[in-house]
């Protein structure tokens, strides 16, 4: 009897080992935290306004199997443009400006570049009318966040992509997300630990270099480092958002936070205001004007708009070309 007892407090530990570990892993497998992200977060005393935890119902119903299988079937109907360069080598003269799809009535574009999400607005997405000018050599451009109450997705992404899910998500998409500080390629459940998340008020970058066809993400006017190298396709600026929120963008018809991209005349808009760029030794604007320069001591993200942050940029190891599925 007192064996059988001792089986029956054996099998009990094990389940609850089981269920402890079940709880502590699957968390990390859709949104990738970890203890190093956690102290990114917070590294530069600029903690998340929400957590990962919190998130975590909120971003596990996206994942569901029905939800993924929806958008499978939806892109196989639909299949994101990876051929088509046309629009990103012809010149354009049309305004830069985000478009709201027809299936999302509630979210307001004001000023082509104010963008409005609403209170207890589902996942989805925005993306701009033209594409990146791939013969351009630098591209960048930055959106400031007004408002964010629960998460933001900025990035880009290949057209058409579903309207109800965040860039990084599916293919062929690239996007930097506030909760968590990861970035996401073409996949919901591969994140990659990258840099600090970001809440209100925090201007955040997104460059392509045409060259490498490498993304990287800017905060605060800070260069992060290369997110992806080999990221090639006719590609669009895409911003995602759940719940209220509210973001202003910014294509280059102001001065950047990010000192580079105005030496470098990265901006989408051409600003009468700036001088003309440096030379950039033949046609190729080399990776290591903008990433191969060392990382200061520290850096306070708590600076003024007109402060100089051109020089802190984080030197980072460049990434493989995208391995995941077309």
């Amino acid at each position: 009897m007192e064996w059988n007892n001792l089986y029956v407090i054996i099998v009990i530990a094990l389940i609850l080992a089981i269920i402890i570990g079940l709880m502590y892993v699957v968390p990390k497998l859709f949104t990738g935290s970890d203890d190093a992200t956690t102290d990114e977060l917070t590294a530069d005393g600029h903690s998340s306004t929400i957590s990962a935890t919190v998130l975590m119902p909120l971003i596990l119903q996206y994942h569901s199997k029905t939800e993924l299988k929806r958008v499978e079937v939806w892109q196989k109907k639909y299949p994101p443009n990876t051929q088509n360069y046309a629009l990103s080598t012809e010149s354009n003269d049309d305004p830069w400006k985000f478009e709201a799809a027809a299936d999302q009535p509630a979210i307001i574009v004001e000023n082509d570049t104010f963008l409005v999400f609403p209170d207890d607005s589902p996942a989805c997405s925005l993306m701009s009318n033209l594409p990146l000018p791939l013969t351009k050599p630098f591209i960048y451009f930055e959106a400031t966040m007004i408002e964010l109450t629960q998460m933001v997705a900025l990035g880009l992404s290949t057209k058409p992509y579903p309207s109800w899910r965040l860039p990084g998500w599916h293919h062929h998409s690239v996007a930097y997300h506030s909760s968590t500080g990861c970035v996401y390629t073409s996949n919901p459940k591969h994140p990659k630990a990258y840099g600090p998340g970001f809440e209100k008020n925090d201007v955040i970058g997104v460059g392509y270099l045409s060259q490498s066809n490498t993304v990287f993400f800017t905060k605060n006017g800070r260069n992060l480092g290369r997110a992806i190298t080999g990221f090639k396709f006719p590609i669009y600026p895409s911003i995602g958002a759940i719940g209220k929120t509210k973001i202003m963008v910014n294509f280059g018809q102001q001065a950047f936070r990010y000192d580079s991209a105005n030496v470098w005349q990265g901006g989408l808009v051409n600003n009468e205001d700036l001088p003309l760029p440096p030379p950039t030794y033949g046609t190729h604007l080399r990776d290591t004007l903008l990433f191969d320069q060392p990382s200061p001591a520290h850096v306070s993200l708590s600076v003024s708009p007109h402060d100089d942050n051109d020089d802190h940029t984080a030197p980072s190891v460049p990434s493989p070309p995208p391995t995941y599925p077309i």
